[in-house]
């Protein structure tokens, strides 16, 4: 029921695996994909709906803001064993695989948003934020509601229907597209214009204060 490092699997050169090794992942490029398997959610208690459907996420080669990159030098610093991957957690907070508590995640991004914004703008948001801007920047990129739903993983029969048929290379060059996307709805306006060197220095800062 929780997010483990059997959770992330990798798509190399067409090929799907599941325990990859520090070789394959030495050697991905463009091409290759991230596949993670989120746990039951609130929205789908049973993984009913969205049950092995997999996000997609395309690797760009030192790219400090890529999610598959990311996910492959956690793979690199903090390797598991083969036969350990179903009870490691995906996301810890150190080398002795502590999992990533949700009020740690709460503090860091309590944290990134003091550094963008006023007291008073901070309440606004939360990590649901993120989904919410995917949905603005893939309607900002010309996505049909029916993809933003599926991408998002909104139940809908529409959103289901979508999912289905969608391969890792159009997942992942929706990704893509939403990462270049200039959002400017009434919903995000106050969102501030913000670096991704910066926000990602300021996000390893904060993990670093919180480790010591």
């Amino acid at each position: 029921m929780r997010i483990a490092r059997s959770s992330l699997k990798w798509r190399i050169k067409g090929r799907v695996v599941s325990e990859p090794t520090l070789d394959q992942l030495h050697a991905l490029q463009r091409g290759d994909f991230a596949m993670v398997v989120p746990p039951p959610s609130k929205a789908d208690q049973f993984g009913v709906f969205f049950g092995g459907r997999p996000l997609f996420f395309p690797f760009v080669p030192n790219s400090i803001t890529n999610a598959a990159h990311a996910l492959a030098q956690l793979e690199l610093k903090l390797p598991v064993e083969a036969g350990k991957r179903r009870s490691t957690p995906l996301f810890v907070s150190d080398d002795a695989f502590t999992p990533l508590a949700a009020s740690l995640a709460d503090r860091l991004l309590a944290g990134l948003l003091s550094a963008v914004l006023p007291p008073p703008e901070r309440v606004k948001f939360s990590w649901h934020s993120f989904r919410i801007g995917l949905a603005c920047a893939l309607l900002a990129k010309g996505a049909p509601p029916e993809l933003i739903q599926a991408m998002c993983r909104w139940k809908s029969t529409q959103s289901l229907i979508i999912y289905a048929r969608l391969n890792p290379e159009t997942y992942g060059s929706w990704v893509m597209k939403a990462h270049t996307a200039t959002v400017s709805s009434i919903q995000t306006a106050n969102l501030p214009a913000f670096d991704d060197a910066a926000c990602a220095a300021i996000l390893a800062q904060l993990a670093d204060s919180e480790g010591n």
